[in-house]
């Protein structure tokens, strides 16, 4: 396998542009749960620390260029 089949590129996207046009589905287990504005909140906070902790980690393992 080539190294540009596993090449990963990211783009900026608005949260619209995201979830717009797109089909979502709710497992039969989670169907009962009502999400509340409490829950969406913490969601989104777990997203946003574990995305700083990554970026943090990988900062820190990044080799020092002279």
């Amino acid at each position: 396998m080539s190294k540009l089949s596993n090449k990963i590129e990211a783009h900026d996207r608005s949260i619209t542009e995201v979830l717009d046009d797109k089909k979502y589905t709710v497992d039969y287990f989670q169907r009962e749960y009502k999400w509340e504005e409490r829950h969406i909140e913490q969601l989104v906070s777990d997203f946003t620390l574990s995305f700083v902790n990554k970026c943090n980690l990988n900062l820190l393992t990044l080799p020092l260029q002279r």
